[in-house]
């Protein structure tokens, strides 16, 4: 009886097994199937011509993303990135992993790539936005303080660790970073979140950011600061004024 059920377990691995294995077949089979139509053909000729070259896999990669061919694209992201490993393959690679729902394997790359490529501030942004949509702040926070240790001037850190710390109703630091991203780019986008900071916190700095920021929209379309501009006056109870802004 123990010899019977054990053979039994045996055929069912090995059918599994070789299900799998067709189911691989297949899926091989369709992708060289897509690879060989337009508009890959060419390109496909020319990797089998030359299946050292880095760049023919990185051109694929970008025509397959184009088409929406995500998971073949990782692939020759992948190879590209193992033939050539530079900054510009990686990005696409890691990209191209999250979109086919790889986290993990994309996360160890970007800080590969952290280690690899100390000088570009592009994969700790990205390892950033990675660990802040797995609900990580802490680290995502930190990622912008050592980027922001190399590069004070880097507006965008001070931007995103701003919007961080907001959401973490660190208001004071944030409005402390948001000053520092707007004074060094000042951007409608940067003064109009500093802006609403202002006004939650009752700061009278709100009325001159947002004045500055409406004489700067030459063609009157920019409604957000004369609703912060709102927000503050009734938050301060100053209601007629709050209402002149709101119907402005």
């Amino acid at each position: 009886m123990v010899q019977r059920l054990y053979l039994i377990v045996v055929l069912f691995v090995l059918a599994s097994s070789s299900c799998n294995l067709l189911d691989d077949r297949s899926d091989e089979a369709m992708s060289e199937k897509i690879l060989g139509q337009p508009p890959f053909e060419t390109i496909t000729d020319s990797i089998n011509k030359f299946p050292n070259n880095p760049q023919l896999y990185l051109r694929r990669g970008l025509l397959l993303v184009e088409k929406k061919q995500t998971a073949l694209a990782s692939r020759d992201f992948e190879k590209a990135w193992k033939l050539n490993p530079d900054e510009s393959t990686a990005l696409f690679y890691t990209s191209a992993l999250f979109m086919t729902g790889k986290e993990e394997q994309a996360m160890r790359l970007l800080k590969e790539c952290t280690q690899k490529f100390p000088g570009n501030p592009e994969f700790r942004r990205r390892l950033s936005e990675a660990y802040l949509q797995s609900g990580n702040t802490e680290q995502a926070l930190q990622q912008y303080d050592i980027m922001l240790q190399k590069d004070s001037g880097d507006f965008e850190a001070w931007y995103e660790k701003g919007m961080i710390e907001a959401e973490k109703r660190d208001t004071q630091q944030a409005i402390a970073s948001l000053e520092r991203a707007y004074m060094l780019q000042p951007l409608q986008s940067y003064g109009v979140a500093l802006a609403n900071l202002y006004a939650e916190t009752k700061n009278p700095k709100t009325i001159t950011l947002c004045n500055e920021l409406i004489s700067r929209d030459k063609e009157n379309q920019f409604t957000d600061p004369l609703y912060l501009k709102g927000v503050y006056f009734e938050n301060t109870n100053q209601y007629a004024a709050a209402l002149e802004q709101f119907e402005a």
